[in-house]
């Protein structure tokens, strides 16, 4: 990637994470990286990128943080993000968004 995408990406990241936080509070200091960028598309194997955000509620709400801005298709509303929310501990949530975003 070059130095000016690096940055556009650098910046459409933090915008995201920055708009993520404001509605859910402060994510996890652990961002889950997909192995395979979202950008690289989904036929190859690319997946979003999810923060997490422990202090939302009584469990934890895993939030994607690569869709919007990317060449998704709106819907109604807009753009979006997938979120899971489940008890804390429980470790499913992350396989919930990437089974449905290999089935779209």
């Amino acid at each position: 990637m070059s130095g000016d995408a690096e940055n556009g990406w650098q910046e459409l990241w933090d915008s995201r994470a920055e708009a993520l936080a404001k509605v859910f509070g402060k994510y996890d200091d652990t961002i889950l990286h997909a192995s395979v960028p979202f950008e690289m598309g989904q036929d190859v194997g690319g997946s979003p990128d999810v923060l997490s955000f422990p202090h939302h509620t009584d469990g934890v709400l895993y939030v994607t943080a690569d869709l919007i801005g990317s060449d998704q298709r709106p819907n109604s509303e807009g753009q979006y993000e997938l979120a899971v929310v489940h008890s804390a501990g429980d470790d499913w949530g992350i396989s919930i968004i990437a089974i449905c975003l290999t089935t779209q």
